[in-house]
């Protein structure tokens, strides 16, 4: 069960079916292979803050069009009231 998981966290980060099978290869391998999960997870890592930029960037456009649209919308109701 726990791996199950495991491997939803990696789908939901972007891993590719062949990356989750090297890491599992990798996590089979014991102490060993423990610099080369630690790697592969920081890699990871940062490519989920990356797109935690991106989605920050789209946030902003979509607050600034909602913003956009309501004044529009205001100002519009203001001119009917004329």
């Amino acid at each position: 069960m726990i791996w199950f998981q495991v491997l939803n966290y990696f789908r939901a980060m972007g891993m590719s079916i062949r990356e989750m099978k090297s890491f599992t290869t990798l996590h089979n391998g014991g102490i060993s292979k423990m610099t080369a999960r630690i790697e592969l997870m920081e890699t990871y890592r940062s490519k989920v803050i990356d797109q935690m930029k991106e989605l920050e960037k789209t946030l902003e456009k979509i607050d600034y069009k909602i913003h956009f649209f309501k004044e529009m919308e205001r100002l519009d109701k203001t001119k009917q009231e004329k």
